[in-house]
C-alpha cells in the first residue's frame, strides 16, 4: 500500500489543479477579448475617402486599400488561430485534470517503455524491440503506484518521430498535459537531435529530469554497479557534455541528470530480486517522482493554466512586434519622403524659372533679325502673303515655335530626375531605419525606385512625343508603386510622374502666333510700311514672349508644382496617417498584453495566497502587484485597508504562511512588501538581503528613477545575475529604473 501522505499529496495537487483551471477560464476569455478588440480596431482604420480627378491617385489608393485589407485579414487570421489554440490547450489540460501526469520522452530504444513497465509493474507487453517508431501513439493510462488512479505514466513515441505538423502538435499536447517530464537518453548514444528535442521541450517551462539509461550487462550491474556501471567520472562526463550543448544552443544553465539501469530495474521486478533492484537505481527514480509530487507538484498544477496563457501572450507579442516596427518605419518613411519630395519640387521650380529666363535670349536674337527678314522680302519683291508664310519659317528657324513644348518636356524630365533622386534618398534612409529596427525581411521590401529603362532624350517636336514623355514614365512608375505595399517611395514616384504626364498634355496647346495682318498687302504697300512692319512684327514677337512666359509660368506653378504637391500629399499623407494609426494601435495592444501579463501573475499569486492566508481570502489584505521568476523568487506588493500589519499577516508565525505560499508558487524566497509604506521602506523591504544605506528618488515627468547606495560587497547581490534581481524589484514597485551604486 502506498503511503497515505503520498496519496494525500496527489489528491491535493489534483484538487488545486482543477481549481486553478476553473479560475483561469476568466483570464483566458480576457485574452480572447483583447485579441478581438485589437482586430476590430485595426479593421476600423481606413483610408480617408474623397473624390479624385487623378486616375493615378485613385489607382494607387485603391491598391493600397487592397493591401490594407489583406493585412487586416492576416491579423484576423492570427487572432482566430490563437483563439483556437488556446481553447485546445485548455481542453488538453481539462482532459488531464484528474491525474498528476509524468510523461516519458526520448528516442526509440532509450528505455521509456521499460521504465513505464517497471513503475507500473506491467507484464512487459509494451516494451519495444528497438525498431523506429515502435511506440507510435500515447499508451493507455498506466498508473503508479498500482491500484491508485491518481498518478499516471504516459509513454510517448520516439522523439525522432515528432516530425511534421501533426506529430509536432501531438508532442506539444503531451508536454502541455505533463506535470513532470522525464527525458531518457542512453550512455552509448546521445545525439544532437535528441538534445534539440530536449531543449525545445524545456521551453514550455515544465519540470524536466534527464534519466541516463546505462546499457551495461545486467551481470556487471550486480557485481560492481559503482565501479563499472555508474562510474562517477563517466557519468559526470555525460552530464557535462549535455550541459555544454544545452547551454550553448538553448541557454539552459543546469540539467538534472539521474543515472539508472532500465533493463536491470525491469528484471528486478520480474524476479523479485532486491539486490538487482537496488543496483539499478530505480528507487532513486521513484524517490525523484515522489519528491516532485510532495515538493513541486502543487505549484506545477496551480501554475499550469497560467503558464499556457503566458506562453501565448509571449507568442502574440513576438508576432505583433514586427508589425509595430513596420508600421512605425512606414509612417516615418512616408513623412520623410514628403519632405524630400517638397525639396525635389523646389528644385524643379528653380530649374523651370531658370529655363524661362534663358528663353528670352531666343526672342532677343529673333527680334534683332526681324529688319533683315523684312528687307529680304522687299528686295525679292514679295507680297504681304509672303510675310505671313516666311514669318512662320522665320520663327521656326529661330526656335520660337519649339520653346513651349521643349520647356514642358524638359520640366517633365526634370521632375522625373528630381523625384527619382529624392525617392532613392528616402529609400536608403528607410533601409537604414528598418535595419536599425532589426526586423527580418522588412529592409528587402524597400527596393528603391526602378530605373525607367529606355527613357528617350528630350524631343523637341510633336505632341505625340510630349504624350510619350509623360505617360510612359507614369505607367512604369505607377506599376512599380502598385507592386510594393511597403514602399512609399514607389507610391510617390507613381503619383508624381503620372501627375506630370497629365500636365504634359498642356504642351499640345500650341497657339497661333502668325502675321495674318499683312497677308493681303501688296509689294508697294510693304515697301511704304517697312519700318511699321518691322515694329509691328517686333511687337507681336514680344507680345508672344510675354504671353508664352505667363502661360508657362502658370503651367509650371498650377499644373505641375501645385498639382504634384496635392497628389503627393493625398497619397503619402494618407499613407502616413494610416500607418501611424496602425503603429499606435499595435503599440497600445503590446502595452495591454503587458498589463494582462501582470494581471495574470497577480491573480495566480493571489490564488496561492488565498489558500494559505485567511486575511487575503476574506479581502482584508489585497495583492497590488506580483513578480515571480524561478531564478529570483517572488516579490509580492500587499496592502491593507485595516490597521492590521499586512506583512505580519502574510508571513505568519515563524514564517509558516510565507513557506506555504512559497510551496504553492514553487519558488523561493517569497518576499512581501508593504504598499502603504514609503518608497524608501518599500525598496529596503524588496532588497531584504541588502543593507540599503541611502535612497534618492528622482522624478522627471512620468518617469521615476531611484538611486540606491549599498556597501560594496552588497552591490552584486542587489543587482543579481544578469540584473535579474533588481529588474524584479523595479517591476513589482512600478519603477522605471533603480541604479545601484557603492557607498
Amino acid at each position: 500500500m502506498p503511503e497515505r501522505s503520498f496519496v494525500s499529496h496527489l489528491q491535493t495537487c489534483i484538487g488545486a489543479g482543477k481549481d486553478a483551471l476553473e479560475r483561469s477560464r476568466e483570464s483566458r476569455d480576457q485574452l480572447q477579448d483583447l485579441l478581438r478588440g485589437y482586430v476590430e480596431a485595426v479593421q476600423s482604420i481606413e483610408l480617408e475617402r474623397e473624390e479624385e480627378d487623378n486616375e493615378s491617385v485613385r489607382s494607387a489608393l485603391r491598391d493600397f486599400d487592397e493591401h490594407l485589407s489583406d493585412l487586416e485579414n492576416a491579423i484576423a487570421d492570427l487572432q482566430r488561430g490563437f483563439a483556437t489554440e488556446v481553447d485546445q490547450s485548455f481542453h488538453s489540460l481539462e482532459e488531464a485534470s484528474d491525474y498528476v501526469t509524468v510523461t516519458l520522452f526520448g528516442r526509440t530504444k532509450a528505455g521509456k517503455s521499460t521504465l513505464m513497465e517497471t513503475l507500473t509493474k506491467g507484464d512487459g507487453s509494451t516494451i519495444g524491440e528497438g525498431a523506429q517508431h515502435k511506440t507510435t501513439d500515447v499508451r493507455p493510462n498506466h498508473f503508479w503506484p498500482p491500484g491508485q488512479q491518481l498518478l499516471r505514466i504516459v509513454d510517448t513515441p520516439g522523439v525522432e518521430g515528432f516530425e511534421g505538423e501533426e506529430m509536432t502538435e501531438k508532442a506539444n499536447q503531451f508536454v502541455e498535459q505533463s506535470d513532470l517530464i522525464i527525458f531518457l537518453v542512453t550512455d552509448d548514444k546521445v545525439s544532437a537531435g535528441e538534445l534539440d528535442h530536449f531543449g525545445n521541450i524545456s521551453t514550455f517551462g515544465k519540470p524536466i529530469v534527464v534519466l541516463l539509461n546505462v546499457k551495461e550487462k545486467v551481470e556487471v550491474l550486480v557485481e560492481a554497479p559503482e565501479a563499472y556501471v555508474f562510474e562517477r567520472e563517466k557519468i559526470e562526463g555525460h552530464r557535462k557534455r549535455m550541459e555544454r550543448y544545452l547551454r550553448k544552443n538553448f541557454g539552459i544553465e543546469e540539467t538534472e541528470v539521474i543515472p539508472f539501469h532500465a533493463r536491470g530495474a525491469w528484471k528486478s521486478i520480474q524476479t523479485s530480486n532486491e539486490e538487482l533492484r537496488g543496483a539499478s537505481r530505480i528507487d532513486v527514480v521513484k524517490k525523484r517522482i515522489k519528491g516532485f509530487v510532495e515538493e513541486e507538484g502543487l505549484a506545477a498544477r496551480i501554475s499550469a493554466p497560467r503558464d499556457v496563457l503566458r506562453s501565448y501572450v509571449r507568442t502574440i507579442k513576438n508576432a505583433l512586434r514586427p508589425f509595430a516596427g513596420k508600421f512605425r518605419s512606414l509612417s516615418w518613411s512616408a513623412k520623410d519622403l514628403q519632405e524630400k519630395m517638397d525639396s525635389a519640387l523646389e528644385q524643379v521650380d528653380i530649374f523651370g524659372k531658370r529655363r524661362l529666363g534663358e528663353m528670352k535670349s531666343v526672342f532677343e536674337e529673333a527680334s534683332a533679325d526681324i529688319p533683315q527678314f523684312v528687307d529680304e522680302i522687299i528686295n525679292e519683291g514679295k507680297s504681304g502673303r509672303a510675310i505671313n508664310t516666311e514669318w512662320k519659317s522665320f520663327l521656326k528657324q529661330h526656335g520660337v515655335h519649339e520653346i513651349g513644348p521643349e520647356f514642358r518636356s524638359e520640366v517633365v524630365d526634370q521632375v522625373e530626375k528630381e523625384i527619382s533622386r529624392s525617392a532613392d534618398r528616402a529609400r536608403r534612409a528607410a533601409d537604414s531605419r528598418f535595419q536599425g529596427d532589426d526586423i527580418d525581411g522588412v529592409s528587402s521590401a524597400f527596393k528603391g525606385i526602378q530605373e525607367i529603362e529606355g527613357r528617350k532624350k528630350v524631343r523637341r517636336h510633336g505632341k505625340a512625343a510630349m504624350r510619350a514623355a509623360g505617360s510612359g514614365a507614369a505607367g512604369a512608375a505607377t506599376a512599380y508603386a502598385a507592386a510594393n505595399f511597403w514602399n512609399p517611395t514607389g507610391w510617390a514616384a507613381g503619383v508624381a510622374v503620372a501627375a506630370t504626364a497629365a500636365a504634359g498634355y498642356a504642351g499640345e496647346r500650341a497657339g497661333k502666333y502668325g502675321a495674318e495682318k499683312w497677308e493681303e498687302k501688296t509689294e508697294e504697300r510693304i515697301k511704304e510700311k517697312r519700318d511699321e512692319i518691322v515694329g509691328d512684327l517686333r511687337d507681336r514677337l514680344w507680345s508672344r514672349y510675354h504671353s508664352l512666359n505667363d502661360e508657362l509660368h502658370e503651367w509650371l506653378q498650377d499644373e505641375v508644382l501645385d498639382q504634384l504637391h496635392s497628389d503627393l500629399r493625398k497619397t503619402l499623407g494618407r499613407l502616413e496617417s494610416v500607418s501611424s494609426s496602425l503603429w499606435r494601435r499595435t503599440v497600445r495592444m503590446l502595452d495591454e498584453l503587458d498589463d494582462y501579463d501582470q494581471s495574470l501573475e497577480r491573480r495566480w499569486a493571489r490564488q496561492c495566497m488565498e489558500a494559505e492566508i485567511p486575511d487575503v481570502e476574506d479581502g482584508q489584505i489585497e495583492l497590488e502587484r506580483a513578480a515571480v521568476t524561478p531564478e529570483v523568487g517572488a516579490r509580492l506588493l500587499v496592502s491593507s485597508d485595516s490597521d492590521a500589519n499586512p506583512l505580519a499577516a502574510c508571513i505568519g508565525s515563524g514564517g509558516e504562511r510565507a513557506k506555504q505560499v512559497s510551496r504553492r508558487l514553487g519558488v523561493n524566497p517569497v518576499v512581501f512588501i508593504d504598499a502603504g509604506s514609503s518608497i524608501e521602506e518599500r525598496i529596503s523591504q524588496a532588497l531584504y538581503s541588502v543593507d540599503v544605506q541611502s535612497t534618492d528618488v528622482l522624478t522627471k515627468g512620468e518617469n521615476k528613477k531611484v538611486d540606491v547606495e549599498v556597501p560594496g560587497p552588497h552591490v552584486g547581490r542587489a543587482i543579481g545575475r544578469n540584473g535579474e534581481n533588481i529588474s524584479q524589484v523595479e517591476d513589482v514597485l512600478g519603477l522605471d529604473e533603480i541604479e545601484i551604486s557603492e557607498v
